[in-house]
């Protein structure tokens, strides 16, 4: 299921998204991988991830459902077509 703390991370987050940083945020020792590819590498990333509870095969199914959906939402995007 999609996150529903308004708080993910100590960001704030809608449906499961932080879809805002600060310059701020990379003040910081540790580098979350999404927070190192926002800072070096490029301006957008997304992050999947499924509760720890749930077992290892749902988890791996939830993930690669959610990789196909981005792919198709990708592949409808006029920049894609060209």
């Amino acid at each position: 299921p999609i996150e529903t703390a308004t708080e993910i991370d100590g960001f704030t987050a809608e449906n499961g998204i932080i879809s805002r940083f600060t310059e701020d945020i990379f003040d910081r020792e540790d580098w979350p991988e999404t927070l190192y590819l926002a800072k070096h590498l490029c301006s957008m990333s997304y992050t999947l991830e499924t509760p720890s509870a749930l077992p290892m095969e749902q988890r791996i199914a939830a993930h690669v459902e959610a990789v196909k959906t981005m792919a198709r939402k990708l592949a409808d995007l006029p920049e894609a077509n060209t």
